[in-house]
């Protein structure tokens, strides 16, 4: 598309518009779920984000339906359009490739994020069960959960509960019901690969889901560290 061609393409009505959050810790943006389940098909790996001068940046989209993220190109856009550390952007939708960013806010309270972000604690839209871990824990393979969480997944009947982390991917956990007294539930195999993946330390883990949601999955990030009460990963 040349400059001309791109200044009409913005004067005409987009398809939908949807919000991408990125906050300063994150390497990376996350994007609304629901667009993302809705137009998955047609979606690209390059985006263009088309601008009123004429010119383009392009992101690179994951196309991952679980916690689908821009990974790359955030910075040239972040300097352009002169986005804040911590925003929620809103995006114009015009084609498979073809975006534009139509507003911004800066996020400087949590609890202010939209529900589809990693951190968002909405009421009624989302909640969450806290796991206390251990050096013992943190290394074995699966994770007995607490009884709370446990009960909540035999509830739902979930076999496997993906979770996703701060690396912008997820982990696909079985979800065992051990043969004992109180059926406890364990995660696995592979905790300790995300243990590691994370840098989680002995303290609290988070695991974070949003209600409704299509999917079998939540949202895993370390929320303390034993004594150094809450981590960096917050709005700053």
């Amino acid at each position: 598309m040349n400059a001309q061609q791109i200044i009409t393409k913005l004067q005409t009505d987009p398809i939908e518009v949807f919000s991408v959050v990125r906050l300063a810790f994150q390497n990376y943006a996350e994007v609304d779920q629901r667009f993302v389940n809705k137009n998955h098909h047609c979606l690209r790996g390059t985006w263009k984000l088309l601008n009123e001068e004429g010119g383009f940046h392009e992101l690179k989209f994951n196309k991952n339906s679980y916690i689908p993220t821009i990974t790359d190109g955030w910075a040239e856009i972040k300097e352009y359009h002169e986005i804040p550390d911590n925003a929620e952007v809103v995006f114009s939708f015009y084609d498979i490739d073809l975006f534009a960013i139509c507003m911004l806010r800066e996020i400087d309270d949590p609890k202010t994020l939209p529900k589809f972000h990693s951190r968002s604690l909405l009421p009624k839209e989302t909640f969450f069960f806290d796991q206390g871990v251990n050096d013992m824990l943190l290394k074995r393979p699966t994770i007995r959960i607490s009884n709370h969480f446990g009960e909540f997944l035999k509830k739902k009947k979930y076999e496997m509960l993906a979770c996703c982390h701060d690396q912008g991917t997820f982990e696909a956990f079985q979800v065992f019901i051990c043969n004992n007294e109180k059926s406890t539930v364990e995660l696995g195999v592979g905790w300790d690969k995300l243990c590691r993946a994370n840098n989680f330390q002995p303290g609290i883990i988070r695991f974070k889901f949003t209600t409704n949601s299509p999917h079998c999955m939540c949202h895993v990030y370390q929320l303390s560290i034993h004594g150094s009460g809450s981590t960096s990963n917050t709005i700053q």
